[in-house]
């Protein structure tokens, strides 16, 4: 895990982890990108963690929400990459402008995740409520023929 960088410029090292912690939070990284590609990040999380092999409680202690996961997947990513353009004396700016996409494809997936939540949230848009009433029928429904109308409550 990479230090997180402070305002300023100045790292901070990440918190320590129990090494048994550690081992979960690789294995359901790695069971995440393995099932995200296959099935896509709508993928049931109860899938990851059976691929991880550890328990629902374990993956949401961690990564309380789809998009923590989905980012911790991506930022894992971009970090190996990063890492493979060190050793492949790959230009930083090169491989930070075809990161960028992604970056704004994992923005993207976040602001509408955030979006539909609202949604989710927001009480349904109020409907008119509508009565029966009984109605003769009108010319050419047949004489007399009784018909139904609806009204307003």
């Amino acid at each position: 895990m990479r230090p997180t960088t402070l305002a300023g410029g100045a790292e901070a090292a990440a918190p320590r982890m129990r090494s048994d912690a550690r081992r979960n939070e690789e294995a359901l990284l790695e069971a995440a990108k393995i099932v995200f590609a296959r099935s896509g990040v709508d993928a049931p999380i109860r899938e990851i963690a059976t691929q991880a092999g550890v328990g629902l409680g374990t993956l949401y202690r961690r990564f309380p929400t789809r998009s923590d996961l989905v980012a911790a997947v991506f930022r894992r990513e971009v970090d190996a990459c990063a890492d493979a353009a060190a050793v492949l004396g790959i230009p930083i700016g090169t491989l930070m402008s075809r990161l960028g996409r992604g970056r704004a494809a994992l923005r993207a997936f976040e602001e509408g995740e955030r979006d539909l939540k609202d949604q989710q949230r927001r009480p349904p848009p109020e409907r008119p409520r509508l009565r029966l009433v009984p109605q003769q029928a009108g010319p050419g429904a047949g004489a007399g023929t009784p018909g139904w109308l609806t009204r307003p409550c």
